[in-house]
């Protein structure tokens, strides 16, 4: 599995048509109704997570992808807000999924608009599509497996 690839704003302009690739805005619906890219569909992060903070399992997870348009062959590209959490947890759960590929735009929204990038309001409605999870075990540690290691440390990355 390759790590998240890391692309320019120009880059993301001259790719929003390709049919190859899907845009994914994984930030909270307020935000991505006060702007987006062009064609971004919402999958915002935080519904991937149960009222626990679990994640779904593995088949819900992938039909959250896939009612968003997410298949096993478009490469997801995605964009964030100044934090960056919810695009680097998404980048995380798609990679989790068995994406090959996940492509992360490194300007932040905010970033591309100041700069003049065109910016929509109006919501994408998502196609659903099929997606077949390959889930990826090793980049994921539950909380039996951090309990069980002594000499660990747990970091919480939250602002």
């Amino acid at each position: 599995m390759s790590p998240v690839t890391w692309v320019t704003p120009d880059w993301v302009l001259e790719h929003l048509a390709d049919p190859d690739i899907i845009l994914l805005d994984p930030r909270r619906p307020m935000k991505y109704m006060s702007g987006h890219l062009q064609g971004a569909v919402n999958l915002p992060v935080y519904t991937a997570f149960d009222e626990e903070a679990r994640l779904m399992d593995p088949e819900p997870l992938a039909r959250w992808a896939a009612d968003a348009g997410l298949t096993n062959n478009r490469t997801p590209l995605l964009y964030d807000s100044v934090d960056g959490q919810t695009g680097a947890m998404l980048s995380w759960v798609l990679q989790y999924l068995g994406c090959p590929e996940v492509l992360l735009m490194d300007t932040f929204f905010e970033g591309w608009a100041k700069a003049g990038g065109e910016v929509f309001y109006r919501p994408v409605t998502p196609t659903s599509a099929e997606f077949s999870p390959t889930t990826n075990d090793s980049i994921r540690a539950r909380w039996e497996d951090v309990s069980q290691v002594s000499n660990a440390s747990l970091i919480d990355f939250r602002s």
